[in-house]
């Protein structure tokens, strides 16, 4: 039950707010890439069909990414409530010697 510690609750929001970066880095890749590709395009080469499916499926893609990135977001809010409510009912040690 460590991670349910204050300790462990922040390092959990720290592995989720890396990988939030990591799939906001994947979706700007993918974006970055679907231009690039759009603008190097041959347009004798790029019939009508192949460019609605790309197009389709780097939707599906960043749709995908999306909804990844907002469920980091709320659990990584989740996790900064908890810290918060924790800090609330848990009392702060207090140095060895203090009057209580």
């Amino acid at each position: 039950m460590s991670e349910f510690t204050r300790e462990g609750l922040e390092r959990v929001r720290e592995s989720l707010r890396a990988e939030r970066w990591a799939v906001a880095r994947l979706h700007a890749l993918a974006s970055a890439s679907a231009r690039e590709v759009t603008a190097r395009a041959d347009p004798d080469d790029w019939d009508s069909i192949a460019a609605d499916l790309f197009r389709a499926r780097l939707t599906e893609i960043s749709e995908e990414l999306t909804s990844a990135r907002r469920a980091f977001a709320r659990a990584i809010d989740a996790i900064d409530r908890a810290l918060l409510a924790l800090a609330a009912v848990v009392p702060v040690e207090q140095p060895v010697g203090a009057a209580r």
